[in-house]
Order: C-alpha cells, then sequence, then structure tokens
C-alpha cells in the first residue's frame, strides 16, 4: 500500500497548496479563483506515473500489454479493415503510438495521460473543494477503476470532460465527440441517450419511471437481459448475454451502499445544494443513473462495468455536502468524508481486480 499512500498524499497536499494558491478573478460579475496551474501539474504527473508505470497490475494488463507489438506489424489499412482490437477507435490510436515505439509501457503511460488529464480537468472546473475532489478521485475508486478497462475509461473520461456541454444544453459538440468517442468503446454510445434523459424539464417524473424499469430489470434479471442483447445480437459484445445472464457473481454491496450515500444526502439536502450549485442538478442527475446500474450489478458484476460512465461524478458531488452548512460544521463534514473513503478504499482496494500488491516496470531494464 506504500505507493497507494504516496501518490494519495503528494496528490491531495498539491491540490491543496493549488487551492491555496489560487488567483481571485471577476467573470460575467462573479468572484471565482483560479487555481495554481503549478501544484495542479504535480497532482497530474503523480497521478500519470503511478498508472502508467506499473506492471501486472489490473486484470486486463497482460491483454493491452501485446497490442503494441501487435499492430507494429501492421499498415493503416490493415488496422482500419479487420485486424483491429475491439473498435477501431483505440486500435488506431495504439497503432499511432507503435508508429515511433515498440515499448508497451509508452503505450500505457499515453493511456493514462489521456485518462487522467480529461478528469483533472474537469474537476479543475467543476470540484469544489478541488482538493476534496482530487482525493475522492483516488478514495473512491475511479481512480484505481481505469487501471481496468482501458478503452472504456478513455472514453469514460472524455465523456466526463463533456459534462460542460450538458449544462450548457449544447447538444451539438455533446453528440459530436461523444459519437467520435464511440469508435473507441462502443458502449459510449447509451451516453447519447443518456443526455437526453437528464435534460428533461421533468425530471421528477422521469426518475420514477427508470427507478420502474430498473427495479423491473431486477427483479426480472434473466427476461430483461435477454431483451437487451436481442439489439447487440451479431455484434462484437453479442457475448456477453451468456456472462451477464449468471447471476452467481453480483458486485460488492458496499460499493453499491457508498454510492447510495451522495445520493440520499443530494436529496435531503437539494434545496440548499440547488441555491449553491445550480449546475450541480445535471451531475447528481448522472450519478442517479449510475446508482441505478449499480444497484442491476448486484445481479452481475459485469454490469458495473456501465457504471464507469456515471461513478466518477461523484467525485464532484460529494465535497459539495462541505459547502451547504457553517464553517464549523463543513469542517466536520469535510474530515469526515477524507476518513471515511480512506477506511473504504482500504477495505476494497486489496482485494479488487488484481490492484494490489502494486509493482512498478523497472525503468533500468527499459
Amino acid at each position: 500500500m506504500a505507493i497507494y499512500i504516496i501518490n494519495l498524499l503528494v496528490v491531495f497536499i498539491s491540490s491543496l497548496f493549488a487551492s491555496i494558491a489560487a488567483k481571485k478573478r471577476k467573470l460575467d460579475n462573479k468572484i471565482s479563483y483560479r487555481l495554481s496551474s503549478y501544484f495542479v501539474f504535480i497532482a497530474l504527473i503523480s497521478l500519470i506515473l503511478v498508472a502508467g508505470l506499473r506492471s501486472g497490475v489490473g486484470t486486463d494488463y497482460h491483454t493491452y500489454h501485446g497490442l503494441i507489438s501487435y499492430f507494429y506489424g501492421l499498415d493503416f489499412t490493415q488496422v482500419i479493415g479487420g485486424n483491429s482490437f475491439g473498435d477501431k477507435g483505440f486500435s488506431l490510436l495504439t497503432w499511432v503510438i507503435g508508429r515511433f515505439t515498440i515499448e508497451p509501457q509508452v503505450a500505457f503511460l499515453v493511456y493514462a495521460m489521456i485518462i487522467i488529464v480529461f478528469v483533472v480537468l474537469t474537476i479543475k472546473d467543476y470540484g469544489s473543494p478541488f482538493e476534496l475532489s482530487m482525493a475522492l478521485y483516488i478514495l473512491g475508486l475511479s481512480y484505481y477503476s481505469s487501471f481496468n478497462g482501458l478503452r472504456q475509461w478513455i472514453a469514460c473520461a472524455v465523456i466526463f470532460w463533456c459534462v460542460r456541454y450538458v449544462i450548457k444544453g449544447n447538444w451539438k459538440k455533446y453528440f459530436l465527440i461523444v459519437s467520435l468517442v464511440s469508435f473507441i468503446h462502443l458502449s459510449a454510445v447509451i451516453m447519447l441517450l443518456v443526455y437526453f434523459l437528464i435534460r428533461v424539464t421533468n425530471w421528477k417524473y422521469t426518475s420514477v419511471l427508470l427507478s420502474a424499469i430498473f427495479v423491473g430489470g431486477f427483479l426480472f434479471y434473466a427476461g430483461f437481459i435477454e431483451s437487451i442483447f436481442a439489439f447487440l445480437d451479431g455484434s462484437q459484445y453479442g457475448h456477453y448475454s451468456s456472462v451477464l445472464t449468471n447471476t452467481d457473481n453480483g458486485a460488492n454491496i458496499l460499493r453499491v451502499l457508498v454510492w447510495a450515500v451522495p445520493i440520499g444526502a443530494s436529496l435531503v439536502f437539494r434545496t440548499k445544494l440547488g441555491e449553491r450549485w445550480p449546475e450541480g442538478k445535471y451531475i447528481v442527475r448522472l450519478s442517479f443513473i449510475g446508482f441505478l446500474f449499480a444497484i442491476l450489478s448486484l445481479k452481475n458484476a459485469s454490469i458495473y462495468r456501465m457504471c464507469m460512465y456515471f461513478d466518477i461524478y461523484n467525485v464532484l458531488i460529494i465535497p459539495r455536502l462541505a459547502t451547504l452548512f457553517d464553517k464549523k460544521t463543513n469542517r466536520f463534514i469535510y474530515y469526515s468524508i477524507f476518513v471515511c473513503y480512506f477506511v473504504y478504499s482500504y477495505l476494497v482496494l486489496p482485494f479488487d481486480s488484481n490492484l494490489l500488491p502494486y509493482r512498478y516496470f523497472n525503468l533500468f531494464q527499459w
């Protein structure tokens, strides 16, 4: 756990200094603060190095490790043609990396940089307090989740950055970027539908309808899965039907219960939250949809993969709870959040998806 603690401390402390050294600015008659780019950069580098220099860490590590060598011998037409790995956008990205090096570790560094830069830039714009959001990126396990499912997490990170277009209602830019990202991982297309769901005027009735659908899916799971995969038959994801019908391997219920906390708190304090953070309603709605997927994942852990698109929004929601009350109460909530999520990560991380023990790439053998 040494690297985990060191990385957490570097990210939290540098993010804290980024907040302390923030410069006041006036924009549209509103006072805002510009974080110190120097300290944000330090946090960014720490996250990228730990993710990019890992060796044998994560269930998908060995799958992606051989891709550079595989694509090195192909030309452009072969990559775009039939010799792609999964979705062609990711194949093309890996092929481009392979034009410069055949060292797989470089590819991991590039993948990590893409994911983490998009995530940190979004937290920088919408996370407050910034340092707590950055800490929760690690403690809430979204950061370590990206050590598995690299293709999907590249898509997740870019779509997370696109939340600015959801908030502004700029569907053209959102749809363009999400459509392009779907070439990295096809599952990203679901976020096109999600845009309409969270932008509806009457969210109350929409949320009730969604809850009813997912509860029905939970109670009548087998038929629900068969109905969904009737549309995916013949696609590269069609084989997941047999995997998802197995209900012997549900997701960790602790993750679902932890997810329920920000959703419940957002509901209880929705008036205060709406006053202090009006654009946050869209982010809370995104988290709520993810929570429904998380409940369904109790039937089969593979469904939790869809939660990747949503659980990252909790790093923006949870810290806001420490800004709604008087100074003394906010301080208590702030430290309680940090301690509780540290305990949570300490309990889950050692047993989750081959993430620990952490092993780093030996630079002297590069």
